[in-house]
Parts: C-alpha cells; sequence; structure tokens
C-alpha cells in the first residue's frame, strides 16, 4: 500500500508560518489584523480574505492577499513550522503498514525539506513531490504514483489537494490539521476524515473501521500498536 501524506498540516504544524505571514502582509498592506485565534479560525473555515482584515477598504485587500500568498512561501515563514505532536509516533505506525510518500501544494519544497531535515522526519518517506502551482496540472504527477487495485490513498490537509486526487482518480482522506477544517476537507470531496495523522494511524490499529466504512480499505483484523492508543477521530468543535 502507499500512503500520500500532505506535508503542509498533518506532518508539520504551519500554522506559525501563516500568521507570521498573516500579520506582516497586513503591516504592508496597511489594514487592520484580527487576533491570532480569530484568524486562524476565519482562515481554516474558508473566510473570504476580506474578513480577515475587518474594516479594510475594498481597494486595499487585493493588495494585502498578494502579499499574503508571497509570504507563506518565503524562507523566514516557512522555517517557524515544526512537526506536529505525536508526527513521529504515528509515521512509524504508518510506515509499518504502507510506504510513505510526501507532497505538497506550497511553492518553496527547498524551505520545507530543510524543516523536515530539521525535525528528523525524513527517513520516513520515500520521496517528497511539490506540486505544480497550477490546479489543472496537479492531478498528473500524482496519477503517477498511483498503484492499482485500490492500493493507493491520499491524506490531504488542503481542499486543494483533494480536488487533485478526484482529478487523478485516487481516493482522499481528509486530515484537519492543517488549513481546513475537516468539514471543508469533505466538502471538497474527502471520503473519510480524521482530526490527526495520530488518529488515522490508530484507525489502522483498531481494523480500519473509518476507512472501511468508506469503502476506502477491505476490513482488517486489529492488530494491536506499541505505542498505545492514540487521540480518536471526532468532530472539530470550531465547525
Amino acid at each position: 500500500m502507499r500512503l500520500i501524506l500532505e506535508m503542509d498540516g498533518p506532518v508539520v504544524d504551519v500554522e506559525p508560518a501563516v500568521w507570521a505571514a498573516y500579520t506582516a502582509a497586513a503591516s504592508e498592506a496597511g489594514v487592520p489584523r484580527l487576533d491570532r485565534a480569530e484568524f486562524w479560525r476565519r482562515f481554516r473555515i474558508g473566510d473570504p480574505a476580506g474578513r480577515w482584515v475587518p474594516g479594510a477598504a475594498a481597494s486595499k485587500v487585493p493588495e494585502f492577499v498578494r502579499r499574503f500568498e508571497a509570504r507563506c512561501e518565503l524562507d523566514e515563514c516557512l522555517e517557524l513550522c515544526a512537526a506536529q505532536a505525536e508526527t513521529t509516533t504515528a509515521l512509524i505506525g504508518l510506515k509499518r503498514r504502507a510506504e510513505l510518500v510526501l507532497v505538497t501544494v506550497g511553492l518553496n519544497k527547498a524551505a520545507r525539506q530543510r524543516v523536515l531535515d530539521r525535525e528528523k522526519l525524513s527517513e520516513f518517506f520515500t520521496r517528497m513531490l511539490g506540486l505544480p502551482g497550477q490546479p489543472h496540472l496537479r492531478a498528473a504527477p500524482l496519477r503517477e504514483l498511483h498503484l492499482m487495485e485500490g492500493k493507493t490513498l491520499i491524506c490531504a490537509a488542503s481542499p486543494a489537494l483533494v480536488q487533485a486526487a478526484a482529478g487523478a482518480g485516487i481516493p482522499a482522506v481528509g486530515i484537519g490539521q492543517g488549513i481546513a477544517t475537516t468539514k471543508r476537507l469533505t466538502q471538497a470531496g474527502a471520503s473519510a476524515t480524521f482530526l490527526t495523522l495520530a488518529a488515522l494511524d490508530e484507525d489502522f490499529d483498531q481494523g480500519c473501521p473509518v476507512l472501511s466504512a468508506a469503502h476506502l480499505v477491505p476490513g482488517r483484523p486489529r492488530v494491536a500498536s506499541p505505542f498505545g492508543s492514540l487521540r480518536a477521530r471526532s468532530e472539530e468543535a470550531d465547525e
């Protein structure tokens, strides 16, 4: 089996990078900003960018968005990312079951690779693939990773990757640990959702009840995890 994991969110925590990009862009564009928790909530539920800068003149919003998107890919912002809690334990468990491939829809692959190396996460993946910036070009490289007979699964934290998976004909599960809530990932087309990568690993430990119910894998006998029970799947409060 091959699991294709999205880096931003499930593997590394991107919230510090996104917050740094937001505050810098708001300052440069001369627009008001929200407090950190409220911004992250609105960002994850997919609120329009104009609602991230309440009270800003409509004419200033496009400039703010341009600066924000550019800053999200700067080395100085991405270096703020770190491994998610329980990531290493979850990756150890998942690697026992499948080949792990890492993908990103972000443009700055080099900075992301440095984060992986610093956090000692690179060793879990056979390769890291940077997908094209243009959405309509993302399905083709994913299709090249697809193992036949239902043995490939994409674990996506962004609606963009869920949609690219659909274009490639590969089933996707949502991991609500990044820039989007599980509700948004379901709306984008994810067949099942988990709050964290650790919860996905736990589903495998329990014989895949969630994945099997979504017809993503056959039912499997339960395999006890040497790391004990991890975080259970549940619905997100902010949805």
